[in-house]
């Protein structure tokens, strides 16, 4: 990783799937870390087993660290409210965690609630893992933060030029990575 400041090393870094896999538990571990102290803030303790896990990492596929941290905090908030229901303890409330992750995000995934970012707090500072493969590799500031895997590395992927071909041909085309250009010609009267 030494030499990833060029644009040819970051591409090749980002079509490896390991460069990718550590990545995504680089943001993962983000999210976990902070849910862990929410919880505990809240007095509760959400089991963090497959089920959690694979909640989350369907999440970062479409949202940022900082939109997750909206969502665990929202979803702690509701599951601490829900522990002062009459009876309704603090291991029932705990385990509703990962229930109000999912609903949370669905209704920011279906569009019925605005993307909210947060901000990062001083309970969780960038980690230096964050830092080497985030910050020097890309070089955007806190970018495991503020983005996606996908928007992150998608600067950096080969995208092959679509030749002249007719519009029935789109149909059987094999690889999905395309640029298309459209030339217009507009005369003013």
């Amino acid at each position: 990783m030494i030499n990833a400041r060029s644009k040819k090393n970051t591409s090749a870094l980002v079509e490896n799937s390991q460069f990718k896999s550590w990545c995504e538990k680089v943001q993962l571990g983000e999210c976990l870390s902070y849910l862990i102290t929410r919880s505990r803030l809240n007095y509760l303790a959400p089991p963090i087993g497959e089920k959690l896990v694979s909640i989350l990492r369907a999440c970062l596929a479409e949202c940022s660290v900082s939109t997750m941290h909206y969502v665990i905090w929202k979803s702690v908030e509701n599951a601490a409210a829900y522990v002062q229901k009459p009876g309704i303890t603090r291991r029932h409330a705990s385990n509703s965690v990962s229930g109000n992750i999912e609903r949370v995000f669905g209704k920011i995934h279906s569009g019925s609630w605005k993307r909210n970012k947060s901000f990062r707090d001083a309970s969780h500072p960038q980690s230096a893992m964050a830092k080497i493969f985030f910050d020097y590799v890309f070089g955007v500031d806190d970018g495991s933060f503020h983005y996606t895997i996908d928007e992150i590395f998608s600067p950096y992927r080969s995208q092959k030029a679509l030749e002249p071909i007719s519009y029935a041909a789109l149909g059987n085309a094999r690889n999905t990575i395309y640029s298309v250009t459209i030339a217009l010609d507009i005369k003013q009267s």
